[in-house]
């Protein structure tokens, strides 16, 4: 904003790559069949795959896959196919599927997506490819997984090892790793894909967990299976995330729904003509402000009105707080000072603050240098929120939309991001100092619009969370933020969070209704 394109919609554009491949339960399925006689049964007319014919039209993104699928050759049994991908009636990309039966017994099941998306006047490519490894009766092995938004490249393996699976990511330079304990039961989200698959029929249905390869977490799925005159129609969730497939009297695609990202794929062909531009995230997460709304340093408290889908209520705390909760519309007052007793933090909260994620990799030591430089000398906590905060904002100096969800060590190096890189760095920096922060998405309303925003909270002790906006370089942020939901950028709280804007893809809608200036 003021030329400086603050407005962020990463986590917008994240939760599309990743909501698109975690939300269907068993997308492009073939008839059912026993799996250790036939597990990847073709559901295209096509002949068995050649890795070389899935990536011509991409090979320059895809070079993750190619090196995959170079065994394509080795592979006795192989199902493909390729969907269309709309959003808001919009074409953004497409999603292939691969099921491969290895030489070596072992099935590899392979999910590329591709997203083109417009972020103002800036276009942004999103791409992704997963590599999922499963045994001959569906037990998890590994996986890799890869995203790729142009500008910056995370990759991420997991390895089983008996009822865990270690994870190791690396991205902006910088390694980090984390275990997942598997619990009984729990698989990976493409093996269960396929389970749905081989077990098609009526009456059939899962519930339980599984790992999301493309974020190394644990979810709740779920799906059900019904036979209706002209196939079959299969109804699934993850991570809250609802799923229509229908599918035809063989199994294969006909149309997949995703109400809450106003989302639909169909096969290859078989769309209605895109339209002329890809879909314009950042307007679609941007309202009008009222033309009289006080500079911000002059606001004492902001009311919020809140219409159409969130993914969960607005939250309330000691400076935010809902008037009014209708089936229509949500009130909520947000002020600049905090009032009632201070929160306080438990050990273990405490050690959730201060955590190491696959987005800040707080031991680098390039964090470690900025972060005992920037706050050399501070002689009080307050002191260092405030130096961490206008380093940030002075070091991303180029306030860049072309980036999805860009780590801290790449930020620091690059000094190119909007919002959430803003956060993301200023949250890394802060706990490198040993300030415990959680993220923040919401909206803010500057320069005349109100628009999809991240920020940082930090922990003060006998004051509970404050708000804190590296982005705008204020180490006390004001009132004119509404907050949707708070986390962290661990995995499963990436997902969580990133629910909280699915609404901006549908119905959302947020305006201010009131407010009030300091003196009055």
């Amino acid at each position: 904003m003021s030329g400086r394109s603050r407005l962020g919609t990463g986590t917008v554009c994240t939760l599309l790559l990743f909501l698109w491949s975690i939300a269907g339960g068993c997308r492009g399925r073939a008839p059912a069949t026993d799996v250790k006689r036939a597990p990847t049964v073709s559901t295209a007319a096509a002949p068995a795959l050649d890795a070389a014919a899935v990536t011509a039209t991409d090979a320059a993104d895809r070079d993750a896959t190619v090196a995959s699928a170079d065994a394509g050759a080795a592979a006795r049994e192989s199902r493909f196919e390729r969907l269309t991908l709309y959003i808001a009636g919009q074409r953004v990309g497409h999603f292939v599927s691969i099921d491969r039966l290895a030489a070596d017994g072992e099935i590899e099941l392979v999910r590329q997506t591709s997203m083109k998306l417009r972020r103002g006047t800036t276009e942004i490519d999103l791409d992704s490819t997963t590599v999922t490894r499963i045994d001959r009766e569906l037990r998890p092995l590994g996986y890799s997984f890869v995203r790729d938004d142009g500008q910056s490249k995370l990759s991420a393996r997991g390895e089983v090892r008996g009822d865990q699976i270690e994870v190791t990511t690396t991205a902006g330079g910088a390694t980090t790793a984390r275990t997942v304990v598997l619990e009984p039961g729990t698989t990976l989200a493409a093996a269960l894909e396929v389970r749905c698959r081989q077990r098609l029929r009526d009456g059939d249905q899962f519930t339980g967990r599984a790992l999301l390869e493309e974020l190394g977490a644990l979810v709740d799925v779920s799906y059900r299976t019904r036979q209706t005159a002209g196939g079959f129609v299969v109804e699934s969730t993850a991570a809250g995330i609802a799923q229509t497939e229908h599918l035809d009297a063989q199994g294969r695609t006909v149309r997949i729904e995703i109400p809450a990202l106003g989302a639909y794929a169909v096969p290859e062909g078989a769309a209605p003509p895109p339209l002329d531009t890809p879909l314009d995230v950042l307007a679609r997460t941007v309202w009008p402000a009222p033309p009289d709304l006080p500079a911000r340093d002059r606001l004492a408290a902001v009311t919020f009105r809140v219409e159409g889908t969130l993914a969960n209520p607005v939250p309330e705390d000691r400076r935010q707080r809902v008037l009014e909760r209708s089936a229509r519309y949500t009130l909520v007052r947000v002020e600049r000072a905090a009032s009632g007793a201070a929160e306080t933090l438990t050990e273990v909260q405490r050690r959730d603050a201060l955590a190491e994620t696959p987005y800040e990799a707080i031991r680098d030591p390039r964090i470690v240098a900025a972060a005992t430089r920037v706050t050399a000398g501070a002689s009080s906590g307050d002191d260092k929120v405030a130096a961490l905060a206008r380093f940030v904002d002075q070091t991303v100096a180029a306030k860049d939309l072309t980036r999805a969800y860009a780590p801290a060590t790449e930020t620091l190096e690059s000094g190119a991001g909007d919002c959430t890189e803003h956060a993301v760095l200023f949250s890394a920096l802060a706990k490198a100092s040993g300030i415990p922060t959680r993220l923040v998405d919401g909206v803010v309303v500057a320069d005349g619009r109100i628009g999809y925003h991240e920020w940082v909270e930090v922990f003060v002790e006998g004051e509970g969370w404050r708000p804190v906006d590296p982005t705008f370089g204020e180490p006390i942020a004001g009132p004119n933020r509404l907050k949707l939901a708070v986390g962290s950028s661990q995995p499963e709280e990436l997902l969580r969070m990133g629910l909280s804007a699915a609404g901006a893809l549908t119905d959302l809608k947020i305006s201010v209704v009131a407010h009030e200036r300091l003196g009055q």
